[in-house]
């Protein structure tokens, strides 16, 4: 299709495919086809258009010039890129733009602003009309076909274009207004400079717009640019109009100039202050006055220039301090927390970079910190860092420009353009300013509402969760997540609606989770169950739900509950998921007990801070309560990863910013009368719609009575009202070191405050808005409002302070609080290390690790050891490092091992590395579990020879102890290396010793000792090792009596053990509906209680069911578990291999099949698993046959597979390799009949039965020829 593109806004611009075409700007052929474009469509009679432009013509010469100047047009218009194509059909009555042409002409896409903008600036349709509102500004470049004058057009031409231009620009005008409107109240004035620029440029004389653009840079406070703005206004005036500027233009320049003098006097009122640690934006200057010249000179220009600086300075609100050699400092935020920000620190910097400086350059930076300082006005950064690195940065800095650091380019992103620097030293994470783009403001430092705050416009999506409460409580089940940014009410919808289901007699229970707790299993849970028993009513029946709310809380590994010393070492590790799995029981009991007297709505807050059991036992609620009178309410920020699978349903309510009008309510509903309106709509652009801004800048103006510069940031509004606290502002510092959630028994033995007095700071600290009662509603205790708070109170604080606060915090809990060390040793930990007293916080690190170990809390486990390990390694050398180290890592490899499973690499080292810090040891069970633990990840990482050491390293030390369940644990470490191996006839030895070892009472101390039941495990071979020894039926019997054994010791992992070797002995005797039925019982128990190993086994044991029902989907799936098997049980890879290539060949992919054995083979070569070759070669050997038909490499790999299993005693797969060898007729001595050797490997085979290979073997030993092909009665 033909393309023509009309530029007739501005000078006329004509374009036909690519080609530029000129000659026609000013024209009246230039006229003539602007005229038929602006028609469109439409066909112009040949009369219209010669009356139009010859007027004073007659009819038949103004069609004749018509005719000459259409051809014209028409061969002008006729590039080569359309051939014998035309832009122009030249009817015989009528003219028009060819229907085969695509036509652009930007005067037709200049429509009046869209009715939808300025009603919802967050929605997605205004956005879009904003957009396109902006594109039709900037695209406006000038009057309607500029350049076309009267000489050249007649008159109803020029009227024609007349209209047009006026109607053009007033519909940009409109449209300007409108987007400048529609930003202003949207809280983002500054995004509309860039456009209002664009029209100015294309109507410089519109007063209107310069005023537009003047009230912009005065919002921003940028008030030197107003005044420019003005000057260059009041000189085109005079220039081109011989005018002044309106009264209204001249008011606005007046405000500006008084604006900007109120602001310097800001500045300098700057009140003495203590040290204190405050966040601080520094800008440095370089000046270097060039030449070689006059020392005077030179002086002279450096003072000029430092004038300048400070003028520049002052006018942003900084601070600006001479150095020497032409160096100067800007600081922002000292004296005085202000309106201060990165944002006005850096604009300061690119006006200061842009100027012109008589006799040098200079160089600019910007970088902020957070700064110990007295805020003197003579010495604002005493100790010089900060001063130091960013006038080092300006010193590196192009002359004319400015570098930031990335921390302010994280701030200040959305305001500029800014380049990476690479080719400077040194220059990693510097960014360097190009453009100051003037876009959309955005909150910087993120809250949350308090719980008493009004719900303001949330009624749609409080709707969406009483609709959701409605089918809960029909039976429906359900769950919802609130996501939102913090500070947008996610709290308070939630809360919303909890007060609603307990108004109407429903039960709540919420979940509150903290950063605190993260590391405290079940503590939100813990929370939750001791309000609802404080909550019940003396008199009232009690349900028997209650009593498993206290046999949980008794058990409980909250903060709150009781709790045994957890053992030394990996004792205790073994009940932790029993005890875990127990305790999450009781709380579904509670749930059902509740469920069928009432609905329940439990409410998780702040999923981003749930620790990790108290998710489990989430998950586990979705599933078991997927249908009932249970719905779940979850809380969120965007982007957190819920804890079931992407697929599985769950309804998102999202929460965005408030609307200017919801926005305008809320201010209402919480200002004084007296408040003026011009401080309400400074609030409401500052607040941006997140409710918890507009809440505390409202308290700011209330607690100040300012009506100016109102904080642009939460972080700077904090600091501002810190500094009115007066004494309780040590009280909130102090508070907040605690943490979020406070005692005030605790608070008051650690201040220095009597009682009244500290009762008056708290008072004061909760009228201020800091804090609050906690919602737990427990006596004497406090929370800050939001986690934010607090950690802004915390972080002002000096370093020596903080420390000071934590040591008495510690030394309090020790002596008068001994409770809370004793169930929650990792509480002392943190106020220890916090104090600076890191070695003293070692062992209540270590002991807080095994406590979460013992509890099944990994995550959590993980947390303190790593804690405790950066510790240790810093320890001098000597017994107590390595006794430490060792049990450290110990418990950081079980932990990591537990969640990661034993192909971790990482967890290997550890482990390796804490057998090589023990070394033998003068405890031999101590030695025992390191071996033990080590020795879980050595087949993955260091193949299994290393694997066979280390088990005869294990049962050497089982019988010096002579230790009947350590003899047990070595034999399974000896049975996996020698099955590995290929040492079958030696593995199943081991069994044996296993089977005559084991009593069912020896169960529960495998588990107190090492976490696991290796009996199990090391049975779990025999099955599989039977079958290759020719024994099938004994196999099958072995495997039966694994299941049982299993169930009766109620062993979960032993029973999965058990299921998977019944179900690959199934796979090996080709009975798929029994491989599947034990495969479904598998996913069951990995499903349940989040088994990675046994979930991938039944992955690949169900997809192989899929391929050898005739269904290739199972491939992907095995595909899937291949490849993750690695990260979690490398050592079990080729297992999962041999399925896949099983698979594989069944459904006839060999080129995929290559591949997947090409990768199996790696694996057995890196591993050491020999075990698996001749089942591999075989496969090698019928991939090379069926995809190239290489009978001799057939015959090759077929003898290797036959000798390799001769070697290791495996004569079910000499036997496979025979009737292979008698279905291809392909025997061993040419000439020879291949049923012979077949019938004497059958002879061989000590066990018969029913079952696929043997089955086959028989028949084709008969003489019976059953159908050839891979698998055929396998």
């Amino acid at each position: 299709m033909t393309g023509l593109s009309l530029r007739l806004l501005g000078p006329m611009e004509v374009r036909v495919v690519d080609t530029v075409v000129t000659g026609l700007e000013g024209t009246k052929a230039g006229a003539l086809l602007a005229y038929l474009a602006m028609a469109g469509d439409e066909a112009v009679p040949r009369g219209r258009l010669a009356a139009l432009f010859w007027p004073d013509l007659g009819d038949t010469a103004a069609r004749n010039n018509l005719r000459q100047t259409l051809y014209q047009l028409r061969r002008r218009l006729a590039v080569p890129a359309l051939g014998d194509a035309h832009v122009l059909h030249l009817g015989r009555d009528a003219v028009r733009i060819d229907s085969d042409t695509a036509l652009q002409v930007d005067a037709l896409a200049l429509h009046p602003p869209p009715s939808c903008c300025g009603v919802t600036p967050r929605s997605h349709a205004c956005r879009a009309a904003l957009g396109a509102m902006q594109a039709a500004v900037t695209g406006y470049r000038g009057p309607f076909l500029a350049g076309f004058s009267a000489e050249a057009l007649p008159a109803p031409v020029l009227d024609w274009l007349v209209g047009w231009r006026e109607a053009a620009r007033e519909t940009a005008a409109a449209t300007l207004d409108r987007l400048v409107a529609c930003l202003t109240g949207a809280g983002a004035p500054e995004r509309a400079a860039e456009p209002v620029r664009a029209y100015l440029a294309a109507e410089p004389l519109d007063e209107r717009a310069h005023r537009l653009l003047m009230g912009i840079l005065l919002r921003a406070e940028r008030f030197d640019e107003a005044i420019a703005q003005y000057d260059h206004l009041a000189g085109l005036l005079r220039r081109e109009l011989d005018v002044d500027p309106a009264a209204e233009t001249v008011a606005l320049c007046e405000r500006a100039r008084a604006r900007r003098e109120q602001h310097r006097l800001a500045a300098e009122d700057a009140p003495e202050n203590t040290l204190e640690r405050r966040p601080v934006t520094a800008v440095g200057v370089h000046f270097r006055p060039g030449g070689d010249g006059d020392p005077e000179a030179r002086a002279a220009h450096v003072a000029a220039a430092s004038r300048a600086v400070k003028a520049i300075a002052g006018h942003y609100g900084g601070l600006a301090v001479h150095t020497h050699g032409g160096r100067m400092m800007i600081y922002f935020g000292v004296p005085a927390a202000k309106d201060a920000t990165t944002l006005q620190a850096v604009r300061a910097a690119w006006r200061v970079a842009g100027e012109s400086f008589e006799g040098g350059g200079v160089r600019v930076a910007v970088d902020a910190r957070q700064l110990i300082t007295d805020a003197s006005p003579e010495l604002p950064d005493p100790c010089g860092e900060l001063s130091d690195a960013v006038l080092d940065l300006a010193s590196r800095a192009p002359e004319g420009g400015c570098l930031v650091t990335d921390d302010v380019r994280t701030r200040i992103e959305p305001y500029f353009d800014l380049s990476v620097v690479e080719s400077a030293p040194d220059a990693s994470g510097l960014h360097r300013l190009v453009r100051d783009r003037q876009l959309m403001d955005r909150v910087s430092v993120d809250r949350w509402f308090g719980r008493l705050s009004p719900l303001v416009g949330r009624e749609e999506e409080l709707e969406a969760l009483r609709g959701a409460w409605s089918s809960a409580c029909e039976g429906g089940g359900g769950s919802v997540a609130v996501e939102a940014e913090p500070g947008l009410g996610k709290t308070r919808l939630a809360g919303a609606l909890a007060g609603e289901v307990h108004a109407g007699g429903g039960v709540v229970l919420w979940l509150r989770s903290h950063p605190e707790t993260r590391r405290q299993p079940l503590a939100p849970v813990t929370a939750a169950l001791r309000g609802q028993l404080a909550a019940h009513a003396e008199g009232e029946p009690e349900p028997d739900w209650r009593e498993e709310m206290r046999a949980f809380l008794a058990e409980s590994p909250g903060l709150y509950a009781d709790s045994e010393a957890a053992p030394a070492g990996a004792a205790g590790v073994a009940s932790a998921t029993r005890r875990r799995d127990r305790l999450i029981g009781r709380f579904m009991a509670v749930i059902r007990g509740i469920a069928a007297r009432t609905p329940v709505l439990v409410v998780l807050e702040d999923l981003h801070w749930s620790d990790a059991t108290t998710v489990i036992l989430i998950r586990r609620l979705r599933r078991e309560f997927a249908q009932g009178r249970v719905m779940l309410l979850i809380t969120a920020r965007p982007g957190t990863v819920y804890p079931w699978r992407q697929e599985d349903p769950v309804a998102r309510v999202e929460l965005g910013h408030l609307s200017p009008a919801a926005g305008e309510r809320l201010i209402e509903s919480l200002a004084p009368p007296q408040m003026p309106g011009g401080v309400r709509r400074r609030i409401r652009q500052l607040g941006n719609g997140v409710p918890l801004f507009i809440e505390e800048l409202v308290r700011h103006y209330v607690a100040t009575g300012e009506d100016g510069a109102v904080p642009a940031t939460l972080q700077d509004l904090l600091a501002a009202r810190l500094e009115a606290l007066g004494p309780a502002r040590g009280l909130a510092r102090l508070a907040a070191t605690l943490g979020r959630v406070f005692e005030r028994e605790v608070l008051a033995a650690v201040s220095t405050l009597d009682g009244d007095e500290l009762d008056d700071g708290l008072l004061h600290l909760s009228e201020c808005g800091l804090i609050e009662p906690d919602v737990d509603e427990v006596a004497g205790r406090h929370r800050f409002r939001h986690p934010l708070i607090r950690e802004a109170v915390y972080a002002s604080q000096p370093d020596g302070e903080r420390r000071a606060a934590h040591a008495a915090i510690a030394e309090v809990l020790a002596e008068r609080f001994p409770g809370v060390g004793e169930t929650d040793p990792g509480v002392m930990a943190h106020h220890l290390a916090e104090s600076g007293q890191a070695g003293a916080s070692l062992p209540w690190r270590i002991d807080a690790g095994y406590r979460m170990l013992a509890r099944a809390a990994h995550r959590e486990a993980e947390d303190h050891f790593n804690d405790a390990l950066a510790v240790a390694e810093a320890l001098p050398e000597g017994e107590e490092r390595r006794d430490r180290l060792v049990n450290i890592l110990l418990g950081l490899g079980l932990a990591r091992l537990a969640r990661e499973g034993n192909g971790s690499r990482d967890v290997h080292a550890i482990l390796q590395r804490a057998r090589g810090l023990h070394g033998s040891g003068s405890d031999p069970r101590r030695h025992f579990l390191v071996l033990w633990a080590e020795w879980q990840t050595s087949g993955s990482q260091s193949g299994f020879s290393e694997a066979q050491y280390l088990a005869g390293e294990m049962l050497r030390l089982a019988d010096a102890c002579d230790d009947r369940c350590m003899r047990i644990a070595g034999y399974n470490a000896l049975i996996s290396g020698h099955f590995s191996l290929g040492e079958l006839e030696t593995a199943l030895e081991c069994i044996e010793h296993i089977r005559a070892l084991y009593r069912d009472e020896d169960h529960p101390r495998l588990m107190e000792m090492l976490g696991d039941n290796p009996a199990f495990s090391g049975l779990s071979f025999g099955p599989v090792i039977l079958w290759h020894l020719g024994e099938p039926d004994r196999g099958l019997a072995l495997a039966d009596e694994m299941v049982g054994l299993a169930e009766r010791a109620d062993h979960l992992p032993g029973q999965a053990y058990a299921l998977t070797a019944r179900a690959l002995l199934a796979q090996c005797r080709d009975d798929p509906e029994a491989v599947q039925a034990d495969a479904e019982r598998i996913l069951a128990i990995a499903n349940a209680q989040e088994y990675a190993l046994w979930q991938r086994a039944g992955w690949a044991l169900s997809g192989w069911v899929q391929a050898r029902t005739g269904d290739a989907a199972g491939i992907d799936l095995i595909e899937r578990t291949a490849g993750e098997i690695r990260q979690v049980a490398y050592s079990v890879s080729t297992t999962v291999y041999r399925l896949l290539l099983d698979a594989l060949l069944r459904c006839d992919r060999l080129e995929r099949a290559g591949e997947v054995l090409e990768q199996a083979l790696a694996d057995v070569e890196y591993l050491g698993n020999v075990r698996f070759l001749p089942e591999l070669y075989a496969q090698r050997a019928e991939i090379a046959y069926r995809r190239d038909g290489d009978r001799h490499a057939l015959a090759e790999d077929l003898a290797l597979s036959e000798a390799t299993a001769e070697t290791q005693g495996a004569i079910m797969a000499v036997l496979a390799v025979h009737v292979r060898r008698v279905e291809l007729d392909l025997p061993v001595v040419p000439g020879t009949d291949p049923r012979a050797g077949l019938a004497a490997v059958l002879e061989r085979v000590p066990g018969r039965g029913d079952y696929g290979l043997l089955h086959r073997a028989e028949a084709l030993a008969q003489g019976v020829e059953p159908a050839r092909g891979y698998g055929a009665g396998r």
